[in-house]
């Protein structure tokens, strides 16, 4: 359900989340463009990611839903970059392993751009996501997102943040931590 408040709190618009499969709807965030339209990522029943577009009035505009990347992690993220394009990221299982996935649409909801990152050890990466706040925000021309994986070598899991420019270039900025609870 997304809805719509007024200043004052008083309810302008409410919608529900729907596509073709049946159940739920599980939404990973929610956020507007310079126009106010209202964008909702979130994951269908059948675990597949949907981005759902609304006008400021609380019309529905588009879905889009990609099938590539079912078995999320967590539910995926998302955020607007400065040319009002669409980032959706969060961590999915690959068939062998979960990995980083960074996706790009244009504002009429076409991907442009879709990337995965995983380690070299090929573990599972995972996002940094807790009630709190979510792994990854898009920043200007940035996306900052943020993880962890386990590292075989030294046997303890390993923090990781990078930044990578939004039209996808590069392999990205990473930083490093490492944290673990072996003694």
């Amino acid at each position: 359900l997304a809805m719509k408040l007024n200043s004052s709190g008083v309810q302008q618009w409410a919608r529900h989340i729907e596509d073709d499969s049946v159940g739920s709807q599980n939404p990973g965030s929610i956020f507007t463009d310079a126009s106010d339209n209202v964008y909702i990522t979130s994951e269908n029943n059948s675990g597949y990611t949907l981005v759902t577009k609304f006008n400021n009035s609380g019309n529905f505009v588009w879905q889009v839903k990609q099938t590539d990347n079912n078995n999320w992690n967590n539910y995926p993220v998302g955020g607007i970059d400065s040319n009002g394009d669409i980032i959706v990221m969060g961590s999915w299982y690959n068939g062998d392993n979960y990995v980083t996935n960074i996706h790009k649409l244009s504002s009429d909801g076409t991907l442009q751009m879709s990337r995965n990152f995983s380690n070299q050890q090929d573990y599972d990466m995972y996002e940094y996501y807790d009630e709190y706040g979510q792994a990854g925000h898009v920043v200007g021309d940035n996306i900052f997102y943020g993880g962890y994986c386990y590292d075989a070598n030294n046997d303890q899991d390993v923090g990781f943040g990078f930044r990578l420019p939004v039209d996808g270039s590069g392999t990205g900025t990473y930083g490093r931590y490492v944290y673990s609870d072996n003694n």
